[in-house]
């Protein structure tokens, strides 16, 4: 299974191997439940925005993800948001920084 293969290989990347990126546990809070256009419905967001986010390409909002945790009944991943946000903007500015060097 290609998703499988890809998140272990993310999971590889990380510092901390079994911990799930902000997106990742919002995918699994959501699949068995609902799809991604529900999911992004009930939190008053495209279907394209919450997939990015899923994917890791954005960071959301604090009200945004507030919605998102309403929306899945898990009030404990809005609290993740915070540590995964610093993370994400850690990555981007290190994008950043490599792309100056070329």
């Amino acid at each position: 299974n290609l998703h499988i293969v890809s998140r272990t290989l993310r999971c590889m990347q990380r510092k901390q191997p079994n911990k799930l990126t902000l997106g990742e546990a919002i995918r699994a809070k959501r699949e068995p439940q609902m799809s991604l256009r529900e999911l992004a419905r009930r939190s008053g967001i495209s279907a394209a925005y919450l997939s990015d986010i899923e994917r890791g390409n954005r960071s959301p909002g604090r009200c945004v993800m507030e919605n998102i945790a309403v929306a899945l009944g898990a009030p404990k991943l809005a609290a993740r948001f915070v540590s995964d946000r610093i993370d994400f903007h850690r990555e981007q500015i290190a994008r950043l920084r490599v792309g100056r060097t070329k």
